[in-house]
């Protein structure tokens, strides 16, 4: 299945869209204002809440929890001094995540347990962040589109703020 992650522009917030290959919406992203550290929401495309991103302060490298209803489900953290490729740890009941990106932060390999489940590729658009997320059969498309605004919002903090 490929995804696309668009970053809507002239907006107020945080807010994306991600899209199929007929570009029908199939999840949207929405920044809360007005919050100490970033707070987002992943909702389906008839805007029911599926995941809630709550950015953690004052912590030596960013990190994030993703919730589900009051109970944290994941925690996603940014390894410090890694060299020229960013990498992120994900720590999840049952299954452990690893994301790690090239030295551009551009394109991204997502494994589930060592086993790639997704690539994440920046796509050139003028004046927003875009890209395409390849997954693979079987994997858990909501928790990896989180992971994916994750990256963005770590690695392109300077476009994430309206």
């Amino acid at each position: 299945m490929i995804l696309h992650i668009n970053k809507r522009i002239f907006t107020i917030g945080d807010k994306y869209d991600i899209t199929d290959d007929q570009r029908q919406i199939v999840f949207k992203v929405i920044g809360q204002l007005f919050t100490i550290g970033h707070k987002l929401e992943l909702q389906d495309a008839n805007g029911n809440e599926l995941a809630r991103i709550h950015q953690r302060i004052l912590t030596f490298v960013p990190e994030y929890d993703i919730l589900v209803g009051e109970h944290v489900v994941a925690t996603v953290s940014k390894k410090a001094f890694t060299l020229l490729r960013p990498l992120f740890t994900v720590d999840a009941p049952g299954i452990q995540y690893e994301m790690e990106g090239d030295w551009l932060n551009w394109n991204y390999e997502i494994r589930a347990n060592c086993v790639p489940v997704a690539q994440i590729g920046k796509q050139f658009a003028l004046l927003q962040d875009r890209y395409a997320m390849s997954v693979t059969e079987g994997a858990d498309v909501s928790a990896l589109v989180c992971l994916a605004i994750i990256m963005d919002e770590v690695a392109h903090p300077q476009s994430n703020r309206a």
